[in-house]
């Protein structure tokens, strides 16, 4: 995984995830978006885009961390382009709590 600050005056951070997000890897997510947060980041890109992989955990993760974010009056933001995980977004209605774009870019249009 891979966190940064974006844009801190827009209070923008990312995490990028890559290969599962499973129950071994969801609690570093959560800790590294707890991070972003406390940095005083309100609105959080997960960038998505090399995922293979979300179990029960990862969208556990994802829903605690929407509703953290939106509280503290930020939006989460999923990238992603992953045909099978947008359709366990669909499927778990986890896509109308969040918002999720194909790229980066479209993304921090977003913001």
């Amino acid at each position: 995984m891979e966190t940064k600050v974006i844009d801190a005056d827009k209070k923008i951070g990312s995490v990028s995830v890559f290969g599962d997000l499973d129950g071994s890897t969801s609690p570093t997510l959560l800790k590294e978006i707890e991070g972003l947060i406390e940095q005083g980041m309100v609105n959080i890109i997960l960038d998505f885009t090399g995922i293979e992989f979300i179990s029960s955990s990862g969208i556990g993760v994802i829903a605690v961390s929407s509703k953290d974010i939106s509280q503290r009056n930020g939006k989460l933001i999923v990238v992603c382009n992953n045909k099978k995980v947008l359709s366990l977004f669909d499927i778990t209605n986890l896509s109308k709590v969040i918002t999720i774009h194909k790229t980066m870019d479209e993304a921090m249009a977003a913001v």
